[in-house]
């Protein structure tokens, strides 16, 4: 048994605790959570700083781990696919002690569970012997409607190695500008158990929303040299709009990056899809775009919000902190909030019902975030995370 005491505790469900006690038996199960003033200060272990859950992180490509330093930055989305196309076929030497190496990276970060997507199934292996919970999407895409069958049989086939490995999967949707209405239409005909939940990339770029206006943009080029059709046929205001109409209003989906995504494009999204979660990853927004989302955007929906790393093809760490300092040092959002978003959003989103809060009987891990601002309550450039148990 542990007595583990901070200035703060968040338990994220309910108000944080000044001064508190988390008492933890031998396998990190939560007994109890009090204040200082009812112990023995002998028989603390007591830290400076703020003790919360174990950090999801929603969003992210562990098999592109080998990619690190690859790409340029700021070099717009369109670009950035054309390189991992360009690449991703070259001969991959270390790939496995890449993914190990960014494996162990998300656990010494804090991290507890992992929403990943996977095109192949060479990460398998490595999740099924993490010390961290992973449910994969696998990444169903291909724009000729022709070959709809071909392209879902081939994400079917990765998808029942995961199964095999017995890991928890579901076969997902790419993005707007990767997809036939016929390879959307083959995916939701599947069965409920193949396709909840789901992930999908949107409107990370303005480019994306140019295309559905049928106005010039940037994958005009990538359609052109890949030699493949596009699918700016789907018109509409907005990329969201002219593709949300294939999801099923009754499934979970988390609309991952949302760069360009508007607040009227939230209200519309809501309105017709109450069970979306929305994913900010914001330091590939600007490795790859040099932008961010208006995060005042989803003031209306603070449950609905979850937060990811992307991958080292488009980041230079894999680090649910520096996730949150990033949102903090360009918008109003509290660190309390911010706390919700990394830990119970996504824990609901999947439902990891043991993770994301800190409540008696649960196991979430515990987090102390260190070199915090005490007045203003706020993250610093030099705070950092440790993993306590």
């Amino acid at each position: 048994m542990r007595k583990i005491s901070a200035d703060w505790i968040f338990p994220v469900t309910s108000s944080p605790v000044e001064n508190g006690v988390i008492v933890i038996d031998d396998e990190g199960r939560i007994l109890q959570i009090s204040e200082r003033k009812n112990f023995d200060e002998a028989e603390l272990e007591t830290h400076h700083g703020i003790i919360c859950p174990g950090f999801i992180n929603s969003h992210c490509h562990l098999e592109l781990s080998y990619m690190i330093g690859r790409f340029r930055e700021h070099s717009g989305l369109p670009e950035f696919l054309l390189q991992i196309l360009r690449t991703r076929n070259d001969e991959m030497a270390g790939v496995q002690e890449a993914m190990y190496s960014a494996d162990a990276e998300m656990f010494s970060q804090g991290i507890a569970g992992v929403g990943d997507i996977s095109n192949l199934s060479t990460s398998f292996g490595q999740k099924k012997n993490s010390k961290l919970r992973y449910h994969t999407f696998v990444e169903c895409n291909g724009v000729n409607p022709a070959q709809a069958e071909f392209f879902y049989c081939r994400a079917k086939e990765v998808f029942v190695k995961a199964q095999q490995a017995g890991l928890s999967a579901s076969i997902t949707p790419h993005a707007p500008y990767s997809l036939s209405d016929e390879l959307f239409e083959r995916i939701f005909s599947s069965l409920p158990n193949e396709i909840s939940p789901l992930s999908f990339h949107n409107q990370e770029t303005e480019e994306e929303n140019k295309l559905y206006r049928g106005e010039s943009n940037g994958f005009d080029s990538l359609y052109k040299e890949l030699n493949v059709p596009s699918t700016g046929h789907r018109r509409a205001s907005t990329s969201l709009k002219a593709n949300l109409k294939f999801f099923p209003a009754d499934t979970k989906t988390l609309l991952v990056h949302n760069t360009a995504t508007s607040a009227d494009d939230i209200e519309f999204a809501m309105h017709s899809h109450p069970d979306l979660f929305w994913c900010f990853c914001p330091n590939a927004n600007l490795y790859i775009e040099n932008k961010l989302p208006d995060y005042s955007f989803w003031k209306n929906y603070p449950d609905k919000i979850c937060i990811g790393t992307d991958s080292y093809a488009s980041n230079h760490q894999l680090s649910i902190l520096e996730e949150m300092k990033t949102i903090q040092f360009h918008s109003q959002i509290s660190l309390q909030q911010l706390i919700q978003w990394s830990t119970l959003n996504g824990a609901k989103f999947f439902g990891w019902e043991d993770l994301g809060s800190l409540e008696k009987g649960k196991k979430p891990g515990l987090n102390l975030i260190s070199e915090v601002d005490r007045g203003s309550m706020r993250l610093a450039k030099n705070s950092s995370v440790e993993r306590l148990a």
